[in-house]
């Protein structure tokens, strides 16, 4: 590649892995699959803010023993932070489920609550193996921004496998009885994640995001089924 090509390729490789930053909101399709709603309580539940004590990567790009990994830091998400936006799409799911007459999130000013979901996110982690050879690829073709450029990418990309690796726990949930201050329910830690092979294009920080957020899924639909087979005696009024 002559020296014309190496600024703009730099610059790309900027735009391309800088451009997640900042960016992500916590997402993901609610469903009730893998989900038996048997049980219903009757009352207004609010989702307040969980607490953050999850350790945060710093940077999206690390390196460790000599390998280099993205990870889902911070600066992947809007604002920064996540922690509101795991709680409010906690609240929008459990709002789907249909098993409170209404689920509040965070920021909803309506007044009228009967109980209060609360917890502690201990972990929102997501990391992948990156490699060079098919990132190096990609940068290439894209300064040549044509068909024979397209196709060393492709070449150089298909079937390249690497690791992810995501951990999404929340600890400390309970239901609180508004009237009356008492705790009504607690939740042992809810876990999800581990380790898994996927296209080397899965592994680039916003891709990992949505894998974090995928396991936060797998969590609340094990909150949801705790919650049906313990039917709490205290929420149903």
């Amino acid at each position: 590649m002559s020296k014309m090509f190496k600024v703009p390729a730099l610059l790309l490789v900027g735009l391309v892995m800088g451009s997640v930053s900042c960016r992500h909101t916590v997402s993901y399709k609610p469903s009730n699959e893998g989900r038996t709603i048997t049980h219903k309580f009757d009352g207004n539940l609010r989702v307040v803010k969980f607490a953050d004590a999850a350790p945060k990567y710093p940077s999206i790009n690390l390196i460790s023993d000599g390998e280099n990994w993205k990870t889902n830091a911070p600066e992947v998400y809007r604002n920064k932070e996540y922690a509101g936006a795991i709680s409010r799409m906690i609240a929008r799911d459990l709002a789907g489920t249909g098993m409170f007459s209404h689920v509040l999130g965070p920021d909803d000013r309506t007044p009228q609550t009967d109980f209060l979901l609360m917890g502690t996110i201990w972990d929102y982690s997501a990391v992948g193996r990156w490699k060079k050879i098919p990132e190096n690829a990609v940068i290439f073709s894209s300064v040549l921004a044509n068909l024979p450029g397209a196709l060393i990418a492709a070449a150089a990309t298909a079937g390249v496998k690497t690791e992810v690796v995501t951990s999404v726990i929340l600890t400390d949930v309970r239901i609180l009885d508004l009237a009356t201050g008492k705790v009504l329910w607690t939740c042992p830690p809810l876990r999800a994640g581990g380790e898994e092979t996927v296209r080397w294009s899965k592994a680039n920080p916003d891709q990992l995001a949505k894998r974090a957020d995928e396991r936060l899924q797998e969590v609340v639909t094990e909150l949801v089924n705790r919650l049906q087979r313990e039917a709490p005696a205290g929420l149903r009024r």
